[in-house]
């Protein structure tokens, strides 16, 4: 049942197979942890298993997720009248606290792409990797799925699917361009298809793949995260630093809803109130 659950997610709902395979790890580890099948679990099988989650101090982001895996099972099975009640029905998320984004400031964000710039050693695909991220915005799971045909270099724009399968073009620089074509001749695909970023031997690039270039060019940096996800921070709070609109930077990023942008007000403020600090007189 769980197969067809996945399919169901996948093919109608259009959710990522990231997410379905997310959502098929936590129903595992419920199923495993309550050692019934999952059509007869019970309202106080789902609070055990939430109750264990706590005790190992996950945070709770993630055991909100594996409760919006266990939600949209057991709403799945009571659409296709395979239970008649829904155990999970009035099963709640526990409290978070909204945690603000890590991001590069804007000088450090220089002496970042400056060093990229500079490093005659680097792989022309990691230096690739590393503008794409901060100059589109990307996710990480976008940043892989990039096809060769899907960028578009005399318009200096690239298309993504984004979550729920919603196409959006994105432009960048004639820097990043260059860059791009530099490295499509060098690899002899500037006019194939396929995937941009490949491995060695030419299979589809890895999130650990990319994690690692991450990581490694964002060593030096004061931040405690160094992920991917860190510069696509960077990328929407120095456009909304420079003055972009919130909607703008809400298409761009490809979020669902307004509120998901918002959380970079929050950097905004903080940079406005430092020019107010620093360069009026009455401050």
């Amino acid at each position: 049942m769980v197969e067809h659950f996945l399919d169901y997610i996948i093919y109608e709902k259009r959710l990522s197979i990231n997410t379905a395979q997310a959502y098929k790890a936590d129903l595992i580890a419920f199923q495993s942890k309550t050692g019934k099948s999952l059509e007869s679990c019970t309202k106080q099988d789902i609070q055990y298993f939430i109750i264990t989650l706590v005790q190992k101090k996950l945070l709770p982001q993630t055991i909100n997720r594996k409760i919006t895996s266990i939600h949209c099972f057991y709403n799945f099975l009571l659409k296709k009248n395979i239970i008649t009640l829904n155990p999970a029905l009035t099963i709640k998320k526990i409290p978070t606290v909204q945690r603000v984004p890590q991001f590069l400031k804007q000088k450090d964000t220089n002496t970042f792409l400056n060093t990229i710039k500079k490093n005659s050693k680097m792989p022309i695909q990691e230096k690739i990797v590393l503008f794409l991220l901060y100059h589109t915005g990307i996710r990480l799971e976008e940043l892989i799925e990039l096809k060769i045909q899907d960028i578009y270099l005399h318009d200096n724009m690239l298309k993504v699917m984004g979550k729920g399968k919603k196409e959006r073009i994105i432009p960048f620089c004639k820097e990043l361009s260059s860059l791009m074509k530099e490295y499509l001749i060098e690899e002899d695909k500037i006019h194939k298809k396929g995937y941009f970023f490949t491995t060695k031997k030419q299979k589809k690039a890895y999130p650990m793949m990319v994690y690692r270039i991450v990581k490694k060019n964002l060593s030096s940096f004061f931040i405690h995260q160094k992920s991917p996800h860190v510069l696509r921070h960077t990328y929407a709070t120095h456009l909304l630093q420079n003055g972009a609109e919130m909607h703008a930077i809400r298409s761009l990023l490809g979020h669902k809803t307004l509120a998901a942008t918002q959380i970079y007000a929050h950097h905004t403020l903080d940079h406005l109130k430092k020019i107010f600090d620093e360069k009026h007189a009455r401050a």
